[in-house]
């Protein structure tokens, strides 16, 4: 029953890091987390036909998920500046900005309707339409994007590993008649997709809303 909130800990752990060594990171971790977190609601679409994890309360949207979706985000939205030492000047932050994510998001919900794919590519596509999104107004945030989805992609396979290797009952939450046979370690392949793209469009969001430009040495 507590195997998710392992999982959770774990994440917990490395946003805890990056929020004690990087003080000046800490609003946009909690900024970008509590943008993203609500949309935690469509992983209920993954239940069962993706995965049926245990939770606290048997529900398909637990509160661990919540919780987890928070972290993640957070980690993902700093990881390159922090670990690359990078800065940018901010602007103020227009969260109207975020409507123009809604058209990729659609081409994603028919392109997975239309060509009958798992509903977790729904989340890839949609992760993947929205970076071209913002890469395509703000050609300038394309290395932090490349670079968010490498470093938080490593970071997602890890903790998913040492997770899955300490508590092996959670790998069959899993519907792997649905999932290619590939894995990274115990990781369903579809979740390493999951990870790098939910990089290359966290790591820049909180950039793009706020026009932020980078600061040379």
């Amino acid at each position: 029953m507590y195997s998710y909130f392992f999982a959770v800990f774990l994440a917990f752990l490395v946003w805890l890091f990056l929020f004690i060594i990087a003080p000046q990171k800490r609003k946009e971790m909690v900024i970008v987390g509590a943008i993203l977190t609500p949309f935690v609601i469509f992983d209920i679409l993954t239940v069962p036909n993706y995965w049926e994890p245990v939770t606290l309360f048997g529900i398909p949207v637990g509160i661990e998920g919540v919780f987890f979706t928070f972290l993640i985000t957070g980690i993902a939205s700093v990881i390159y500046e922090v670990t690359l030492r990078k800065r940018y000047r901010f602007n103020k932050l227009n969260p109207h900005s975020l409507i123009i994510f809604l058209v990729p998001g659609l081409i994603s919900l028919l392109a997975v309707y239309v060509l009958k794919l798992n509903i977790i590519y729904l989340f890839i596509l949609a992760f993947a339409f929205m970076t071209l999104t913002i890469l395509s107004r703000r050609k300038d945030l394309a290395i932090n994007s490349i670079y968010s989805s490498l470093l938080f992609g490593f970071i997602y396979v890890s903790v998913f590993n040492i997770w899955i290797f300490i508590s092996p009952e959670s790998i069959n939450w899993w519907n792997k008649s649905n999932l290619t046979p590939v894995s990274i370690g115990f990781l369903p392949f579809e979740e390493f997709l999951f990870s790098i793209t939910l990089g290359s469009f966290a790591g820049p969001l909180y950039e793009y809303l706020s026009s932020a430009v980078i600061v040379k040495k």
